[in-house]
């Protein structure tokens, strides 16, 4: 969703993340661990097709925080991939 927001809009405000709330408004705990992973891969799989055609110009893209730094979309492409391997190195 960030991703998309900084490449459609100019410089938008990405409000702050409550991920201690996505176990229950997501139902985390009524799937399955192989329905949890399918879903996981068939989504990362989509992101990684939507980004592969990226230029330089839209990977240095940015949005503002409210703390008022920057992230780009390549920042949140690489905290994308260290949230990624904590899942799995925690999964291991």
């Amino acid at each position: 969703m960030r991703i998309r927001r900084i490449l459609a809009e100019e410089r938008p405000f990405l409000e702050p993340v409550d991920v201690d709330a996505w176990p229950e408004d997501r139902g985390y705990e009524s799937r399955s661990g192989d329905q949890a992973m399918a879903e996981f891969e068939s989504g990362r799989a989509r992101l990684l097709s939507e980004l592969k055609g990226l230029s330089p110009e839209q990977l240095a893209r940015v949005g503002g925080r409210a703390d008022g730094s920057e992230v780009s979309v390549l920042d949140v492409i690489q905290q994308l991939a260290r949230h990624d391997q904590d899942h799995r190195w925690r999964i291991t």
